[in-house]
């Protein structure tokens, strides 16, 4: 390793070759590689929409797995402290260019949908399935508590960053125009948020590292309140060359892009036929396409008792998603002049805030076991349930706000 943290020792080694063949099999998820580009055939060929939105729905989720995999062989050569910074930026990309693109074509509803979407997929869906899956096979799975709690709790504080212009909306949209206080609120608070990401990082990578490196699970060992199996051991070799992992993030985000703009663009057409909610589409399903990737590596680290792992990639990820690409939106919007906001209805608020809470309550010991996330997976259900039945006459995305002062509808802002 060179003075700047590079490693290069490991990878002189490796062939063109060797490093294709890393990547092809990656992960079984690359099976699915075919589908992308039957999915761009779909679009130009104009296909029924529902072959379009399946087609790139199932296409996100190989190059999820592949964006991960290239981030990560990056980050290998950087050190620990900027690889994670970078695993950190990047981990959850294919959310954000998502994000990005539905923001472009002004589907606000599943840009903020896709978002709390992410944050109760990661920890109610992904967290219940490694629960339970790590719970059957190892009757007590055992935790560092501190540094999940941290998480936790950094996602409580995006939660009220949500509530807190939901109850300003809940005051002042009685007395006529509120659009200006909302949108200088939300991006005051963005940045705000990412000031505390970033607080956060130098906490996670600097100041407190010992606390995520696994370290403090060996003390734990070390006086006896843990078996040999719960020990994560990092010992990760880099699979390709520098330049390839490089050409390979540049060419799978490019496709996230493109499949992401197709499928977001089929939305509009698919809740029209067959009358189902923007919100719905972007909470529950394009999440679990998105996530996919981790959701497997999380659910596989708890069958072998990786335990911080497993609560690193779910509620690390969830709370990376509410610190900042939720933030980095707001400010991306800003600088298009596009009124996206903070603002979040009655019921996706609440939703969010007793989701944070059940988290929090459950992980507080730093112990899970099966039980655990059989809780955790049936309220994602119940949430999933009620996001089904969610109003498609209230589910406009450029709806309005009725500002009782004149009794008529303004486009005061529209709901982001």
């Amino acid at each position: 390793m060179d003075d700047d943290g590079f490693d290069q020792g490991s990878t002189l080694g490796l062939t063109v070759g060797q490093s294709l063949r890393n990547i092809t099999f990656a992960s079984w998820m690359n099976i699915l590689i075919v589908v992308v580009p039957i999915g761009y055939l779909a679009h130009y060929l104009h296909w029924p929409v529902t072959a379009k939105f399946v087609l790139n729905f199932f296409a996100i989720i190989p190059l999820s797995a592949l964006m991960g995999f290239a981030t990560e062989e990056i980050s290998l050569r950087l050190g620990p402290t900027w690889g994670g910074l970078m695993n950190a930026s990047f981990g959850n990309a294919v959310e954000l260019i998502m994000a990005v693109i539905a923001l472009i074509e002004e589907e606000y509803r599943i840009v903020q949908a896709g978002l709390i979407g992410s944050v109760l997929s990661n920890t109610l869906f992904m967290l219940g399935c490694a629960f339970i899956a790590g719970g059957v096979r190892h009757r007590v799975q055992i935790f560092h508590a501190e540094a999940a709690q941290c998480a936790g709790a950094l996602l409580a504080l995006s939660v009220l960053s949500m509530i807190i212009p939901a109850a300003y909306h809940g005051v002042h949209a009685s007395r006529g125009e509120i659009t200006n206080g909302i949108l200088v609120m939300s991006r005051g608070t963005a940045l705000i948020l990412l000031v505390v990401y970033i607080l956060f990082l130098v906490f996670q990578l600097k100041t407190h590292s010992d606390l995520f490196d696994g370290s403090q699970t060996q003390k734990m060992h070390d006086q006896g309140f843990m078996d040999e199996a719960s020990i994560e051991y990092r010992t990760l070799e880099p699979q390709l060359k520098l330049w390839i992992a490089c050409v390979l993030l540049a060419l799978v985000s490019g496709l996230v892009a493109l499949s992401s703009d197709i499928l977001v663009d089929s939305v509009e057409e698919l809740t029209s036929r067959y009358n189902i909610s923007h919100t719905f589409v972007g909470m529950i399903l394009l999440p679990i396409a998105a996530n996919a990737a981790e959701h497997t590596m999380s659910v596989t680290v708890a069958i072998k008792n990786k335990m911080d792992l497993c609560i690193t990639v779910a509620i690390g990820s969830s709370m990376q998603m509410a610190l900042f690409v939720l933030p980095v939106l707001i400010t991306i919007a800003w600088v298009m002049n596009k009124p996206l906001t903070l603002y979040f209805d009655d019921f996706e608020t609440n939703t969010m805030l007793i989701s944070v809470l059940v988290i929090n309550y459950l992980i507080m010991n730093g112990r899970s076991n099966w039980l655990k996330g059989a809780m955790l997976l049936s309220s994602y259900f119940i949430i999933a349930l009620a996001f089904f039945l969610y109003p498609v006459d209230v589910d406009d995305p450029h709806r309005s706000i009725i500002t009782p002062i004149t009794g008529n509808t303004k486009q005061s802002f529209l709901i982001s």
